[in-house]
C-alpha cells in the first residue's frame, strides 16, 4: 500500500477541460499593428540594401570600363616623333651636359669666341 500511495502522489493531475485565457482585444490589435510595421520596415530595408548593392555594382563596372578604355587608348596611340624635350635629352652626355654641335645656337665654346 505504501507503493501505491507514493505513486499516486507523484503523478501529475491534468484537467481534461482546456483553460482558455481571456485576451484583451485592444492589446492583440496593437501587437498585430506593430508586427505589420516591423515587417514593412524589414522589407523596405531589404529594398534599400538591394538598391545600394546595385549602385555599387554599377559604379564598380563603370570604373572598370573606364580603366579598360584608358588602357586601350594607350595601346592604340600612334607612335609619335620625338618632341624637342626628348631630343634635348638624347643630346646629353651621361653627366647631363649638352653635346656641343657646330652651327646650332649654343654651339661649342670655340665657335662662340670667334663670333
Amino acid at each position: 500500500m505504501a507503493d501505491t500511495l507514493t505513486t499516486a502522489q507523484t503523478q501529475q493531475v491534468t484537467s481534461q477541460i482546456p483553460v482558455t485565457g481571456v485576451k484583451n482585444p485592444k492589446r492583440v490589435a496593437a501587437a498585430k499593428a506593430t508586427d505589420e510595421k516591423r515587417k514593412q520596415a524589414r522589407e523596405e530595408q531589404k529594398k534599400k540594401l538591394a538598391e545600394a548593392d546595385a549602385i555599387l555594382a554599377n559604379d564598380k563596372l563603370r570604373k572598370a570600363q573606364e580603366e579598360a578604355r584608358k588602357a586601350k587608348e594607350v595601346v592604340d596611340q600612334p607612335v609619335e616623333d620625338h618632341t624637342m624635350a626628348e631630343r634635348r635629352q638624347h643630346n646629353r652626355f651621361p653627366g647631363g651636359h649638352l653635346l656641343q654641335t657646330r652651327g646650332v645656337k649654343g654651339g661649342s665654346h670655340q665657335d662662340q669666341g670667334s663670333r
